[in-house]
């Protein structure tokens, strides 16, 4: 199943509804209809943070969009967990 428009339609509605702050701690693949209902929820000053992935050399969505805070993992030491996806910075 595809999450995306369901992930998007729930981002619309948690702005329509007075949210402050959007976690989202799953990610997939770039969408222009996530990315649009990311915008929107910006532009209403809502802070949207999510996950940046495991496992993959690169962040993945909604993460990697510039208007998102991107969340990456560490370990018990505080460090950088190995398996997290990263970025630039």
């Amino acid at each position: 199943m595809h999450l995306t428009p369901q992930l998007a339609k729930a981002i619309d509605y948690a702005v329509e509804n007075g949210a402050h702050v959007i976690s989202i701690r799953l990610g997939g693949v770039p969408s222009l209809r996530l990315w649009w209902s990311i915008v929107n929820a910006q532009r209403k000053g809502v802070i949207v943070a999510a996950a940046a992935g495991n496992c993959v050399q690169f962040v993945i969505w909604p993460a990697a969009y510039d208007e998102v805070i991107g969340v990456a993992a560490c370990n018990a030491k505080r460090k950088i967990w190995i398996g997290s996806s990263r970025g630039e910075g």
